[in-house]
């Protein structure tokens, strides 16, 4: 099993999504990762333009994490 399977599994798990789990990350990551949208920094950047700009600080510095 590979790291993916087990996010996978355990999202599914936790949030009682089943096979949807794996639709949604697919579709996470796409949006990810999307040249298009600009990437990585796109998509954080679309989280700080609707305001969410303390939470997504939180993700990626140290220190706790905003839900």
């Amino acid at each position: 099993m590979t790291l993916f399977d087990s996010i996978i599994r355990e999202v599914g798990e936790r949030f009682s999504l089943g096979d949807k789990a794996g639709g949604l990350f697919a579709a996470l990551l796409g949006l990810m990762t999307d040249r298009n949208q600009g990437g990585f920094t796109g998509f954080l950047a679309r989280f700080r333009q609707a305001g969410l700009g303390d939470t997504v600080s939180s993700w990626i510095t140290r220190g706790d994490n905003k839900p």
